[in-house]
C-alpha cells in the first residue's frame, strides 16, 4: 500500500509540474502578444520575441536590475565635457575604434549578471575595462583580453551587493582601491566577505581610473552624452519596465509594462541615422545564432541594446546619473 501511495504522490507532483509550465508557457505567451501589440500601436522601432530573461519567472528577471539611485547630495552637479574633437562625427561605436577611428574594439565581452543585483559592478567594470583599453593598456589588460573582477566590488568596495548598489560608490571604489582581475576574484553572484572573494595581497595588483565625474545627473541630454562618449564608454543607468526583458532587435522606446527596478548598464556609441545611443548590458545572451529554437541564450543584440534618444525624457529615464572616467 505504501509503495501504491508513493507512486500515485509521484505521478500527482509530476502532472502538477506539467501543469505550471502550461500556465507559465500561456502566460509568457498572453504578455508577449501584449507587447507586440503595443509596439505596434506606439509606431515604435523594436521588435519583441522570446529571450533568455523574458522566460525568466517573475522573481529571478527582478534580479537583473538592481542600481540604486544616489542622493541628490551625492550626485551634486554635472560637470560640462568638451568633446576630444572639433566636430562630432554622425555616429561612434567603441567597438569598432570609437574617436580614435582605428577600427579596434575597445570594450570587452558582455557578462552575465545571473541571479544577483550586481549591474551597478558590471557597468562600472565594464568601463573601467574600456578606460584601461584605450588609455593605459598592459600584458594583462589589453587588446588581446581584459577580465577584472565584478565580484570584489560587490565584496570588498562596500558600495552594494546583490541586492543592488551605487555607481558613484563602486566608481570611488576603482579610483582609489582599484579593482583585481576576474582570476584573483571570479564571479560567484553572490555575497561573500572580501577576504573570502579574492586572493591574498590583491590590494596590490589592481587596476584604477585617475579620477572620474558626472557627465548628467537628472537632466541629461543628448548633447552632453554625445560629448563624453569620445573619451571612452560611460556608466550609466535607467528605469526598467517589463517590456524590455523581451526586446530582441531594433532601437528600443518604452511601449507597456510595469516599472521592474532601476538597472545600470554602460554606453559604449551613438547613431545619429537612426537616433539612438548603443548599450551594453550585463545579462547575457550574447549568443543570437539561433534566436528561434534557442531563445534562452539570446538576449536582444547579441547581449547589446540601442535605446532612442528621446528616452532620456520619458519614464524610462535612461542617461540619468551617467559617469565618465578619466
Amino acid at each position: 500500500m505504501r509503495k501504491i501511495f508513493s507512486h500515485k504522490n509521484i505521478i500527482l507532483g509530476l502532472l502538477n509540474i506539467i501543469l505550471l509550465l502550461f500556465l507559465s508557457s500561456l502566460t509568457f505567451a498572453g504578455e508577449l502578444d501584449e507587447i507586440k501589440a503595443a509596439i505596434e500601436r506606439h509606431g515604435a522601432k523594436w521588435t519583441a520575441g522570446d529571450t533568455s530573461v523574458s522566460k525568466l519567472p517573475h522573481r529571478e528577471r527582478l534580479l537583473r536590475v538592481g542600481m540604486i539611485k544616489p542622493s541628490a547630495a551625492e550626485a551634486g552637479q554635472p560637470v560640462a565635457v568638451a568633446p576630444l574633437t572639433a566636430t562630432l562625427p554622425s555616429s561612434l561605436d567603441w567597438r569598432y575604434g570609437g574617436s580614435l577611428g582605428n577600427a579596434k574594439d575597445y570594450v570587452t565581452p558582455v557578462r552575465d549578471q545571473g541571479n544577483c543585483g550586481s549591474c551597478w559592478a558590471f557597468a562600472a567594470t565594464g568601463a573601467l575595462e574600456s578606460y584601461r583599453l584605450i588609455n593605459k593598456p598592459d600584458s594583462r589588460c589589453g587588446l588581446g583580453g581584459c577580465d577584472l573582477s565584478e565580484q570584489a566590488l560587490i565584496s570588498c568596495s562596500k558600495a552594494g551587493s546583490c541586492s543592488g548598489g551605487y555607481i558613484d560608490k563602486a566608481s570611488t571604489f576603482i579610483r582609489n582601491t582599484g579593482d583585481p582581475l576576474e582570476t584573483c576574484s571570479p564571479y560567484k553572484a553572490a555575497n561573500m566577505p572580501c577576504k573570502k572573494a579574492c586572493c591574498n595581497n590583491w590590494q596590490s595588483s589592481t587596476y584604477k581610473i585617475s579620477s572620474w565625474t558626472w557627465v548628467a545627473t537628472t537632466s541629461p541630454t543628448v548633447a552632453a552624452i554625445k560629448n563624453a562618449l569620445t573619451y571612452g564608454p560611460l556608466v550609466t543607468t535607467m528605469d526598467v519596465y517589463a517590456d524590455f526583458f523581451s526586446y530582441t532587435s531594433g532601437v528600443y522606446s518604452y511601449t507597456t509594462g510595469a516599472y521592474q527596478g532601476g538597472h545600470a548598464i554602460l554606453i559604449v556609441g551613438y547613431d545619429d541615422a537612426n537616433q539612438c545611443f548603443i548599450v551594453k548590458n550585463s545579462w547575457g545572451g550574447s549568443d543570437c545564432s539561433d534566436p528561434v529554437n534557442h531563445p534562452e541564450n539570446c538576449w536582444g543584440e547579441s547581449g547589446y541594446f540601442r535605446i532612442a534618444y528621446s528616452q532620456l525624457s520619458t519614464v524610462v529615464k535612461f542617461g540619468y546619473y551617467t559617469i565618465l572616467y578619466k
